[in-house]
């Protein structure tokens, strides 16, 4: 892990959807689209982010999830884009 960087995992939930992908951004950026079976995995310095999860196609007008999270050195943060109803969330794992 690089020095004064935390790790962030953000992973697909089983029943996200065979033909939608997620749109991770971090800081306003986007850092990948994921499919089934994939995910994030990267190094953020410490400090204050944002986290956006977006769906693609978007074919209802699905709004982004959002997460700010501290991120310390030296931590892993994991979470997992689900659905809760018609809205997509960051879910934080334990």
């Amino acid at each position: 892990m690089p020095a004064n960087a935390g790790h962030v995992l953000v992973t697909r939930v089983a029943n996200f959807g065979a033909d939608l992908g997620l749109v991770l951004s971090v800081d306003g950026k986007d850092v990948g689209s994921f499919t089934e079976g994939a995910q994030y995995s990267g190094y953020l310095s410490a400090g204050q982010h944002r986290l956006t999860a977006r769906v693609d196609p978007n074919r209802t007008g699905t709004g982004p999830a959002r997460k700010t999270l501290t991120v310390q050195a030296g931590q892993t943060y994991s979470y997992t884009a689900a659905w809760s109803g018609q809205r997509l969330v960051l879910v934080r794992n334990p």
